[in-house]
C-alpha cells in the first residue's frame, strides 16, 4: 500500500528558517564543508535504485533470475500489480509519489535539513540560536532512549536547537523539534532530528488510499547519521539510522473513534565510500535493511496488519553485485517468501541475473572488507548475512502506536 506524500520537509523548512544553527565544538579529520552534500552522495551509493519507470508490461515472460533460496521469481516484484513493493522504497525521489518510505526522498529530506544547519553554523561552533549541551557522558534521544555521549571532555553532541510552535502551511497546526549533533576529536560527525507534528486532518488531505486510511493527524520521526572520513585512505564511513510513525483518521474521518489506521517505518543504511580527488563520495558497497508497517488499530474484527521487510549488501554502480531479500504479506506477492537474489547493476535498468559465485563473498564477510569503522556501530552488524535479521513490525522495534516511546527530551544546556 502506497503511503503518505511526505511533508516534513516543509517542517525543517519552517524549523530552521528563522533560527540561527546549531554546531559542535570539537574539531577532527572529517571536514564539516559540505557535509549535507557528502551525507547525500555517501547514502545514495549505498542502496539499488529500483522504478516504476524501468518496469516493462514483458518482464513476467523474462528469463528467472538466480536465487539463493526456493523460489526463482524475482521478476514478481515488478509485475503490473506488485511493482510499488519495491520502487516505494528504492525509486528516484523524482518519480510520483513521492513517498516517505522512499529512501531517496529521505535523503533529500534530510540533505536539506543539514543544508539550513550549515548555512548559519558552517563550523559546527553552537552559533546562532543553538546552545551547548550541558549533558555528560550520556544522551537523551526520542525512541532510543538514553544513548552513549562519549565523555564530558569529548563528546559525541555539543549541540542542540529546540523549537515548537504552530505552522500555517500543509495543515500543520503544531510541531515539536531537537536537533543534536557535534564532531569528536576523532572527527566523527553525528546528527539526530527528533520531530513530532499534529496535522489538521480536514487541511491536510492524504493522497493516497484516503478511502482506507482517511487523512493525517499526527506524525512521528527521528533520523540518527554518523559519518566520518579517513583521509589516508580515502574512505568515507555511513551509518544512517530512520525511524517514523504517521496516524491517520480512518474511513470515518474522526480520530480516535475505534477505526484509526498507523502506517509505520524503520530503515537502517551502513557503509562504506570511496572519496575521489576533490574528497567527494564516490562508488561505495553496504547493507541496508528496512521495514514498512501498516496496521489499523481497530478493537473489531476488521483489524488487519500488513509488513514488507527488505534487507540486502553489496554495491550498486553499473556492473557491482549484490544480494537482496524482501519479505512481505501483501496478498498480490502470495506466497511470501524469504529468499535470497543475487544481482548484478545494470545502468539505468533493473538489476539482471548473475551468477551465484559473483556474491558469495557477500554472504560472509562484511560489505566493506577488511576496513574498519573508526566509530563502534550500536549494534553491531552481523557478518553473517543471512544472520542478519529483519527489524520486527511491533511496539518494541517500531514507534508505539500511541508514541508513547517518542518523548522529545528537554536538554540541559549552558549559555555560550
Amino acid at each position: 500500500m502506497r503511503n503518505l506524500t511526505i511533508y516534513f520537509i516543509f517542517v525543517a523548512v519552517l524549523l530552521f528558517a528563522s533560527c540561527g544553527g546549531v554546531g559542535g565544538t570539537e574539531t577532527g579529520t572529517t571536514s564539516v564543508t559540505n557535509f549535507d552534500a557528502k551525507f547525500g552522495a555517501a547514502a545514495s551509493k549505498l542502496i539499488p535504485e529500483m522504478n516504476d519507470s524501468d518496469v516493462d508490461a514483458s518482464v513476467s515472460e523474462a528469463p528467472l533470475y538466480l536465487v539463493y533460496g526456493t523460489s526463482d521469481d524475482w521478476a514478481t516484484y515488478f509485475g503490473e500489480n506488485t511493482s510499488y513493493v519495491i520502487t516505494d522504497i528504492f525509486g528516484s525521489e523524482d518519480e510520483e509519489p513521492q513517498v516517505v518510505t522512499k529512501i531517496r526522498v529521505l535523503i533529500d529530506s534530510f540533505e536539506s535539513t543539514m543544508s539550513q544547519i550549515l548555512e548559519f553554523d558552517s563550523e559546527f561552533s553552537c552559533a546562532g540560536d543553538s546552545v551547548a549541551l550541558d549533558e555528560g557522558d550520556t544522551i537523551d534521544v526520542a525512541f532510543y532512549g538514553e544513548l552513549d555521549n562519549g565523555t564530558s571532555d569529548d563528546r559525541y553532541y555539543d549541540c542542540v536547537f529546540a523549537d515548537e510552535g504552530s505552522g500555517s502551511g500543509d495543515g500543520v497546526i503544531s510541531y515539536e523539534s531537537s536537533t543534536i549533533y557535534g564532531q569528536d576529536s576523532n572527527g566523527v560527525i553525528r546528527v539526530v532530528d527528533m520531530q513530532i507534528v499534529d496535522m489538521s486532518d480536514s487541511l491536510n488531505e492524504n493522497e493516497n488510499y484516503t478511502d482506507v486510511r482517511g487523512n493525517t493527524t499526527q506524525f512521528y520521526s527521528v533520523i540518527s547519521t554518523v559519518y566520518a572520513e579517513d583521509t589516508s585512505s580515502s574512505k568515507g564511513y555511513l551509518d544512517l539510522q530512520y525511524n517514523q510513525a504517521t496516524l491517520y483518521v480512518g474511513v470515518d474521518e474522526t480520530a480516535g473513534t475505534g477505526d484509526d489506521v498507523y502506517f509505520k517505518s524503520r530503515s537502517r543504511i551502513t557503509g562504506v565510500v570511496t572519496l575521489d580527488a576533490d574528497g567527494n563520495p564516490d562508488e561505495g558497497t553496504g547493507d541496508f535493511n528496512i521495514t514498512k508497517y501498516d496496521r489499523s488499530i481497530n478493537d473489531d474484527d476488521s483489524v488487519w496488519s500488513t509488513t514488507t521487510q527488505t534487507l540486502g549488501r553489496g554495491g550498486y554502480n553499473a556492473d557491482d553485485y549484490s544480494i537482496f531479500s524482501a519479505n512481505t504479506d501483501m496478498t498480490a506477492l502470495l506466497p511470501q517468501s524469504t529468499d535470497y537474489f543475487c544481482l548484478l547493476s545494470v545502468e539505468n535498468s533493473l538489476p539482471t541475473q548473475a551468477e551465484d559465485a559473483n556474491c558469495e563473498s557477500l554472504e560472509t564477510a562484511y560489505a566493506w572488507g577488511d576496513a574498519t569503522f573508526p566509530f563502534t556501530l550500536s549494534p553491531a552488524i552481523s557478518a553473517t548475512f543471512e544472520d542478519k535479521e529483519p527489524f520486527e513490525s511491533d511496539d518494541t522495534d517500531l514507534i508505539e502506536s500511541d508514541g508513547g516511546n517518542f518523548t522529545i527530551p528537554t536538554y540541559e544546556t549552558v549559555a555560550e
